[in-house]
Parts: C-alpha cells; structure tokens; sequence
C-alpha cells in the first residue's frame, strides 16, 4: 500500500520573458478586439456578423495564448507535456466565451445589465480557460484547486472584464479606449495568475506521460496568435481607412442636409427619447414659434408661451405630437395646434410628427414638422362664411319676391280703396293699414339689400348735401340725449349711390349707435375721400379710391367675438323683439352692391365706428326729383298685363283701367303669347319677372322678335338676371311693391303717341 502524499500549493518559478509575451499578448488581443468590436455598431447585416465573429476570435486567440504563454514560463523540476484535446477545448472555450460576450454587449449597448451581463460571461470565460488549460498539463498527478483562490479569480476575471467594456461602451476615442483595454489585460493576465495561486498537486515523482511538447506548443501558438491578430490589425486598418472616407462623405452629406434643414420653409424639430430635450431646431420652427429652441424640452410646462386650447389655457406637455412621438413611439399627421408667442400673439400649426427609431427598433429621438396655417384657415372661415351668407342671401331673396308680390296687390289695392272711401275713420284705418304695408316693404327691402337682389339706381350723390337734408330726421330719431356732430371734408367729388338706400342705410346705421348708448352719447358722421390698399377682410372693398362716410358713437364698442358677427344676418345683441338683425346685413350688402365696402373700427369701451366706401361718381350730382302727380292716360292706348300672381295682376289691371287705358290681362306667359297674337297689337306689355313656366324674359325675347319697337316694362320683387335684360334692351324696371303713381308715371312715358 502505497503512503499518502500531502497536498501542497504548486510551486515553481515565472521566467520574465514568457510573462513579458503572456503581458503583450493580452495587451496586443484586447486592443485589436476592441477595435474589431467597434466595427460591429457601424455596419449591419452580415457585415456586422462578421465585425463580430473577428473581434471574439481576436479575444479568444489573446486569452488563449497568453494562458499557455504563461503557463509555458512557469518553471518546475520537469518537463510539462500538454493533453492535445483538452488545449484544443481551452481555445474553443476561450473563443466561445468572448463571443457570447460580445454578442450580448452588442444587443443592448449602454445598458447596465448587458455591460454587467457581458463582463460576467467573459470573466467566467477566461477562467475556464485557465482552468482548461492547468487540466491539459500532464506532469502532477491528482492536481486539485484551492476554493477560495478559484473564487478571488473569478472575481478578479469578472470585475475586470465588466470595468473593461464598460469603458469601451462610452466610444470616446483614446480617452476611453485605453482604460479598456487595461482592464480586458487585467481580466486575462489577473485571472491567469489567480488560478496558477489556486492549483494544487501531490508530492512524489511521477513517470512522464506523452503529450505535446512544451516547446513547440509555445512557438505554435505565440506564431499562430501573433499572425492572426495581425491580419485582424490589417483589417482593422483597411476598415479605418475606408471609416475615415466614409466619415468625410458622410461630414459633407451632414454639412449639406443641414443645410437643407436650415433653409427648408417648414419649421423642422428633433428631440431626444425619453426626456423631450430638443436636439436640433431650424430657423424657420424658432421664426414660427418666436424663441429659441435648441437645449429646451418638450416637457417643460412652465413657460407662459407653447401650445394652448381653444379657451386659451396651457395644453399639458403630453398631449404634444412631439412628446407622443419620443414618449411612446406614436405618429401624427396633420394635427392643428393652437400656440402662443412669447409676444403673445396666437398662431395656427399643422404639425406632423413620427418616432426615430434605431437598427434595433427602439425610439431613440422623434422629429416634428409643422407650418402656419393662420391665413389659411381665416381665409377657409371666410369663404365658409360667404357660402352661407350667399345661402341665406337665395333664402331671402326668394322670400321678399313672394313678399313683394302680396305688399304689392295690398298696398296697390288699398290705395283704390282709400279714393273711394269718404268716411274719415274708414280713410284713417285704410292709411293705418298702407303705412305698416309699408313698414313690410322696407323690410323686404332689408333683406334684398342684403341678398345683394335688389335693383339699386346709383346716380351721383352729394354726399354732404345729404348728411345735412338727413340732420333733421336724425335729430327727431334719435332723441334729445344723443347729440349729433358732423365732420364733413369740403370739395368732394359726388358718390355712386342709390339715395334712397344710402339714406336708410345710413339710418340704421344712426339707429345702432343710439342702441348701444341707452344713457345718451355722441353720434359723429364724416366724410372723406381716400385711397385704400388691400382689404384686410371680405368686407372691405378691393384697393382703389373711395368716398368714405363714417358713423361713429361713444357707446361702449364690441368685443372681438361680437365683431366678428356683426355683419352675419340674424345676428343681434339687442333683447328678443327690439332687432332683427339686419340692419349691418343690409348696409354690407347694399355697398358690395354698389361696388365698395365696409369696414368696422370697434374695441370694448372705445365705441364703434361703421364706415361705407363707395365708389367715385365721374360726373357731377343731378338730382331729379320725381313728378308730384303721374300724367293723365294717353287716349285710346291698350296695355296687356301678364303677372301669374292674381291679386297683382287685378290691382294692376284695376288701376289702369281707371285711368282710362284699355287693359288686357294673362295670368303665364303662354296666354299673354296667345292674347297678343288674337287681341294685339298692344301699345305696351306690362311683363312680370318671375312666372312659372315661360319667365317675363322669355316673353319679351319672343315678342321682339317679331317687333324689335314693342315697349315693355318689366315687373319684379327681385333682380338676379340683370345681364340677360341688358342684351334684351329692355332696361325700365319697376320694382314691387310700387306707388300706384309711379306706375301710371312709367306707362305713359312707355306709351308712344299715336299718328
């Protein structure tokens, strides 16, 4: 029986010259792997697969060789032969451990647990290799570890390793580099050392075993480590070089790009994920949002200016495209944001804006673009504003057609009425009756002037002159708590205007003002001449010269959001009952009729003033004042009247027979055709505008073309075809509802006299 020999710690001597090479090869390994690892984030694909698998063969080679470098150094009594399988399962653990932590560094870069996980696995792989290579030594028999030395280099390994690609994670050139690869040198060399400190073997000779020989091991595998880590240093140097082209194309693309960026007419933003700090802002995002952005963040909320809602309240930071984009990777397109200036004016932004995500899908930065759509979408409003304006203009214009006809057969037949009547009660109910026909009428008026219908007159206006005829009647309107101050410039040229509705304009215009000072207040009418330049709304006129007549009050004014309705029909501040809300309507309509326009002066507690711009006369005001009593009938005449509304048409027939003509009546234009080719000639056709079937237009373009000489007068309640008569010639108009006197005028001067 064989005695037992103890167990001793394995000493021997360390020659310097192989731990001098065991040193440089793990120095020369860790920096080319690294180098070689660097490449790995700048490429995809299979490039990046291939970047990966030489830095792991770098670092295997390097942790491989320097162990058997090391262990080569390590003198004994003996020669040390080597287990050929179990230095061939060193390397493939050496290699296999350095590229799983690679692998895993190149996942997720910058994360602690991957730089933790990653240290972890290289340390334990450069142990095992260690460990591997002590097995494959075949001169000590029984070899052993000691516990606690096996655990301090795997600790010394591990810590190593983690320190070392953690510096290598920061990519910062030497300043980093450098202490990673320290720290790769100490993992390899410190946990070589550590683990020869943990070997133990037992005393006593031992019968040399067959292996491979130490020596040329050593030269194999420093030769064969050394030439591999060379021709990774030269690809590494291609790669450099071939980084350095691409990194001067790729300066110039980014010199030009931001460029691009700069110049581009649409505000560009980017920031960083998760925190919203803005990396980069173009000039023209800090000209639309009025400050500078670079370095701020999206987050932030404690600024007076940003995005703001309707109500002008702050918008919270999340509900930002900007924020959604680099917050949880969701994209935005064609969001209108209300933002507020630091000068405090108020802008509309379209804004885009989508996730920036790198190789690995994860949101590292989001990038918003926008531009201002104010002018746009004041000029949407105002086009939707005039679509309705012009629908509600149809509206009633169809209204006051129909409305014109009833005043018309009522006023006409109450002035028949009142001839024949000689009881005075009975005359004073029928003026009663005829004077609110007449309120209706100015009603009606109201909404023609405002459906832009009516058949206007314009004749040159003295402007002056009228302002100072209308004095009186403004006076005994008004009342005696409101004065009235003129400031009429001198020598101006005469206006193109309908007086009659430039009078009742301009006095509900003075009504307005006297509403809005219950307690009493100044009322000031002016006129100029002026040139304006581009109209500031729809209702202002296009750019020319213009006579302005103003009528301003010292009331209290409107607010911005009263002003803006001011001018929509309906729309009243006055109680229920005491406005109608036509009257700005009406003046609107009838000077867009006339060829200028209106502008509104208004501000809380500074009054109001409404200035009419009409257009310059080029001949000088004629007034001609109407007959004080229609002429007699001219003998024997014959009129026939055609009119599809039946009360009209018997006023009408009514009031010319009795004024001695002889009248022929056809309820459509059919039967005025067929009464004019069996009972005709007629001296005169009294057509209506508007019938069903066959229009007063296509009656008249009949008859004249059998006698171009037949008269015709046409009636109407509403004029939209003003072109269509113009080329018919046919140019007396009579609107409804007229004086009985005023048709008995129009017919006679219609009337040739007979031969």
């Amino acid at each position: 029986m064989q005695p037992v020999l103890p167990r001793s710690p394995m000493n021997g001597l360390h020659q310097s010259v192989y731990m001098a090479l065991s040193l440089a090869s793990a120095l020369v390994g860790s920096w080319t792997a690294l180098d070689l690892f660097g490449r790995v984030h700048a490429n995809i694909g299979r490039a990046r697969s291939a970047w990966l698998v030489a830095a792991s063969l770098a670092l295997g080679l390097s942790v491989w060789a320097a162990d058997f470098e090391a262990m080569l150094g390590f003198h004994v009594d003996r020669p040390v032969p080597y287990d050929a399988a179990l230095v061939a399962l060193s390397l493939a653990v050496a290699v296999g451990g350095c590229g799983l932590a690679f692998f895993l560094a190149a996942q997720r870069r910058g994360e602690i647990v991957s730089t933790v996980g990653s240290g972890s696995i290289l340390g334990a792989g450069i142990c095992l290799t260690h460990f591997v290579g002590l097995a494959a030594m075949r001169t000590m028999p029984v070899i052993g570890f000691h516990p606690m030395m096996v655990a301090l280099s795997l600790v010394v390994a591990m810590v190593a390793a983690g320190a070392g690609l953690a510096a290598a994670d920061l990519d910062r050139g030497l300043q980093t580099r450098g202490p990673a690869v320290l720290g790769l040198t100490l993992a390899i060399v410190g946990g070589h050392y550590a683990s020869i400190a943990a070997l133990q073997f037992q005393l006593g000779g031992v019968a040399p075993i067959d292996g491979v020989d130490s020596s040329g091991l050593a030269y194999s595998v420093a030769g064969a480590a050394i030439f591999v880590l060379f021709l990774a240093s030269i690809a590494a140097l291609f790669d450099r070089r071939f980084e350095a082209l691409a990194a001067i194309e790729a300066k110039r693309n980014e010199t030009q790009l931001r460029a691009i960026l700069e110049q581009t007419p649409v505000g560009i933003i980017v920031a960083d994920a998760p925190g919203g700090e803005i990396r980069f802002a173009n000039s023209e995002a800090e000209h639309l949002m009025g400050h500078a952005l670079v370095g701020q963040s999206i987050a932030s909320e404690k600024a007076a200016y940003g995005p703001i809602d309707e109500q002008g309240r702050r918008r919270s930071a999340e509900s930002s495209p900007l924020m959604r984009a680099v917050r949880r990777g969701y994209r935005t397109e064609r969001l209108i944001q209300r933002y507020r200036r630091p000068d405090g004016a108020v802008v509309m932004l379209e804004m885009a804006a989508a996730p920036i995500r790198d190789a690995d899908g994860r949101v590292v930065q989001g990038a918003t673009t926008f531009h201002d759509v104010t002018a746009k979408l004041k000029a949407e409003e105002a086009l939707r504003q005039s679509q309705r304006m012009e629908g509600i203009g149809q509206l009633t214009g169809g209204v006051a057609h129909d409305f014109n006809n009833v005043l018309t057969a009522v006023l006409g037949s109450l002035s028949l009425a009142v001839r024949r009547v000689s009881d005075d009660r009975a005359r004073e109910q029928i003026e009663n009756a005829m004077q609110a026909a007449e309120r209706g009428a100015k009603l009606t008026s109201q909404l023609l002037a405002f459906s832009r219908r009516q058949r206007l007159e314009p004749q040159p206006v003295d402007l002056n002159a009228m302002i100072e005829r209308l004095g009186g009647l403004f006076a005994g309107t008004l009342g005696g708590m409101v004065k009235v101050e003129h400031e009429l410039a001198a020598g101006l040229p005469p206006a193109m205007a309908d007086t009659a509705q430039l009078e009742l304009a301009l006095l509900n215009l003075a009504l307005n003002a006297r509403d809005a000072m219950p307690r009493g207040g100044l009322l000031r009418l002016s006129t100029a001449l002026v040139t304006l330049g581009e109209p500031r709304g729809p209702i202002e006129p296009e750019s020319g010269r213009y006579l302005a007549v103003a009528v301003a009050d010292s009331g209290p004014g409107m607010s911005p959001e009263v002003a803006e309705r001011a001018f929509e029909p309906f729309f009243t501040t006055k109680p229920q009952g005491l406005g109608s809300g036509l009257g700005l309507s009406q003046v609107l309509g009838l000077a867009k009729q006339l060829g200028g326009g209106l502008r509104l002066t208004t501000a809380p507690g500074e009054g109001a003033a409404v200035t009419i711009y009409l257009p310059v006369s080029a001949v000088p005001a004629k007034p001609e004042p109407p007959p004080d009593e229609a002429p007699r009938a001219v003998e024997g005449a014959t009129v026939l009247v055609v009119d599809d509304d039946a009360d009209v048409r018997r006023f009408v027939v009514d009031l010319l027979a009795e004024s001695g003509y002889t009248v022929s009546s056809a309820e459509d234009g059919p039967a005025g055709l067929r009464a004019l080719s069996e009972q005709g000639p007629f001296d005169l056709l009294l057509l209506d505008f508007a019938m069903p079937g066959m229009t007063g237009t296509e009656v008249a373009r009949s008859v004249r073309a059998l006698d171009p000489e037949q008269p015709v007068l046409m009636m109407t309640g509403y004029l939209e075809h003003e072109a269509v008569l113009s080329e018919l010639g046919v140019q007396p108009m009579l609107q409804k509802p007229f004086d009985p006197s005023d048709l008995l005028y129009r017919v006679s001067n219609l009337i040739r006299p007979r031969d």
